[in-house]
């Protein structure tokens, strides 16, 4: 993990932990702020044990950019 904070910082080294992985944190967010956005739709109307599933098939999807931005659309919420 401190190779990539490192790498993060621009090669400098930051000796306060939470400022590092702060710092870490909004350069790979803004990498990809850009990029194809991540798609989760959950329906509220069927079962946990259903609403489970999409959730585990959304994480479960391989070749992935997890810092894309994320749209959620949840349905059945009136």
């Amino acid at each position: 993990m401190q190779d990539l904070l490192i790498l993060a910082t621009k090669q400098r080294i930051i000796p306060d932990l939470a400022r590092a992985v702060w710092i870490y944190r909004e350069t790979v967010l803004s990498i990809h702020r850009s990029g194809k956005p991540l798609y989760l739709h959950i329906d509220l109307r069927t079962t946990i044990s259903e609403q489970d599933i999409d959730f585990v098939t959304f994480y479960k999807a391989s070749s992935v950019e997890r810092a894309n931005p994320l749209q959620c659309r949840l349905e059945g919420d009136y």
